[in-house]
């Protein structure tokens, strides 16, 4: 994402901004940012309960939170991946 926040003057944060709309490829990515964020603190907060608490139902939330989170971190990453062709593509238009 600090990528991404080191492009606002350049004319690839012009395009993934949409002019402002509120459903921009930029607001859509930061969403999935944030929600990568949040899945990731949850699923650490999962594993101290999980820890502190040897319960199965505690171990048993750990677990599919984890298995979340690192799905999250591939989908953000894949998002990222498309704001870099985006860039590709406005580069070749020049």
């Amino acid at each position: 994402m600090a990528v991404v926040l080191a492009f606002p003057t350049s004319k690839i944060f012009d395009v993934i901004a949409e002019d402002g709309r509120d459903d921009s490829y930029y607001v859509d990515l930061a969403a999935k940012f944030v929600h990568f964020v949040f899945v990731q603190v949850l699923a650490l907060v999962f594993a101290l309960i999980a820890t502190a608490f040897p319960f199965f139902l505690f171990s048993l939330l750990a677990l599919v939170a984890l298995f979340y989170a690192v799905a999250t971190a591939v989908m953000t990453a894949l998002a990222l991946f498309e704001v870099a062709m985006i860039y590709n593509k406005s580069q070749s238009r020049d």
